[in-house]
């Protein structure tokens, strides 16, 4: 196979517990399909390299082999499951022009049981004063090969999204009384418009065990703080008191929409030699940058935070808020964040983003996932999208990507195979709340 440089990007990441099922499945395609890879590296805590994204109309693109969310586990013979990241990407960069490369790559049986799970079923009753006439706000209709009217969309600002106690994938049982178990979207609708007063609905919903209710969470930046978080980033402030015609000497990246359409907190990537900042020997590379003069840095873009931070040099006193990393890259002249970087920050500085993939009755959510509070790894993270599924039509789920909530759901504090067990129940219109963490471009 030939590839041009920079044309994967990648993430390095252990693999940690996985559902059995999920390793039978791996040993059979590995078995029909991939000979020469030795399965008991997957029984073990190993690193691997994951393709996370294929760069459009690059020559792994127009290969087409290639797909996101394999893994990489020889490179041109060598076994790359006890290199670290950098020397993987400078063995991609080494091994121009020819790469041959084993990879794996997980499946989904046709007979995969996927009903085998527990759940309890919720009974909510719901009332809502409405006037005659009014609409809820909510968008109504079937599932295939499932009897009764289900909620596919609530309009934000209306009466039901106000009310906060719909969600999307309830089964409406009743309104007003009247049965619709075996109803249609129809005579839903009807009911709904015909209310003078009040719509009482009954409806009901899965709920997985063990999995706390996510509450008050906010999409575009979850605030919510893991006290046994590890590695430890810690918060200070720094006031800096600087003359004129001393250059600040702070060098940012990241931001939104700053790694291909991938929004990430904004960190230091180089510090200027006798520079302020270099002289106070505080701030160091790869710390956040959060604040500004008491200006919020978070969810800017890179130009924006650029500009703040220029117009701060202005002042005759700078007060910056920063996070240092827990680890120290003095040593690079430039520093490069991996996936692993990436992960690592603390929620309360990343920017998470809400997405819907669907999911119908018999079809495969198709997604493998790591971590889990039982783990080495407390986060919840995608480990691969398998091919064909429904998260990769939708193409908005990738590898290495962090998930928070799952319909309301969060995972932030689940096992792994709690986690495994909700994500097989879900079906419909899901909706996920996730922190994408960029790869390294190789």
């Amino acid at each position: 196979m030939v590839l041009e440089s920079k044309i994967l990007y990648f993430l390095n990441l252990e693999y940690l517990d996985v559902a059995s099922l999920i390793l039978q499945e791996s040993i059979k395609y590995l078995k029909e399909s991939c000979q020469v890879l030795n399965i008991t590296y997957f029984f073990k805590s190993r690193i691997t390299t994951v393709i996370q994204q294929i760069k459009e109309d690059s020559f792994a693109d127009k290969d087409g082999r290639l797909q996101p969310g394999d893994h990489i586990i020889k490179l041109n013979g060598i076994d790359l499951t006890s290199y670290t990241h950098q020397e993987v990407t400078d063995l991609f960069c080494q091994a121009i022009p020819i790469c041959k490369m084993t990879v794996y790559r997980e499946s989904l049986e046709e007979n995969e049981e996927y009903e085998n799970y527990e759940y309890r079923e919720e009974i909510v009753k719901i009332d809502i004063p409405k006037q005659r006439g009014q609409n809820l706000g909510i968008k109504i209709g079937s599932r295939k090969k499932e009897k009764g009217v289900f909620i596919l969309h609530i309009l934000k600002n209306s009466l039901a999204h106000h009310d906060g106690r719909i969600r999307v994938n309830d089964r409406i049982l009743e309104i007003n009384g009247q049965n619709l178990k075996n109803g249609s979207k129809e005579e839903a609708h009807r009911i709904i418009l015909e209310s003078t007063s009040m719509v009482s609905l009954l409806v009901s919903r899965e709920i997985a065990p063990n999995l706390p209710i996510l509450e008050g969470h906010n999409e575009s930046r979850c605030r919510k703080q893991n006290s046994e978080r590890t590695p430890i980033w810690q918060e200070y402030n720094l006031n800096l008191a600087k003359e004129n015609d001393d250059p600040l000497g702070l060098l940012i990246d990241g931001g939104l929409n700053s790694f291909e359409g991938e929004s990430t907190p904004i960190f230091v990537s180089s510090i200027e030699p006798k520079s302020c900042i270099e002289k106070t020997k505080y701030i160091r590379k790869a710390d956040l940058i959060i604040c500004i003069n008491e200006e919020s840095l978070i969810g800017e873009t890179k130009r924006n935070a650029s500009e703040m931070i220029q117009n701060a040099k202005n002042s005759d006193m700078i007060s910056i808020a920063y996070v240092r990393s827990p680890d120290s890259y003095e040593d690079t002249v430039v520093f490069k964040p991996t996936w692993r970087y990436f992960i690592s920050i603390p929620i309360t500085y990343q920017i998470a983003k809400s997405i819907q993939v669907f999911k119908g009755t018999n079809e495969y959510l198709g997604l493998t996932i790591a971590g889990g509070k039982d783990t080495n790894f407390d986060k919840i993270f995608i480990k691969s999208v398998i091919p064909d599924s429904s998260a990769a039509k939708s193409k908005k789920l990738r590898s290495g990507d962090m998930i928070l909530s799952v319909d309301g759901v969060s995972l932030q504090n689940s096992s792994h195979s709690d986690a495994v067990q909700y994500l097989k129940s879900v079906h419909g219109l899901i909706r996920f709340v996730i922190i994408s963490c960029p790869g390294s471009l190789v």
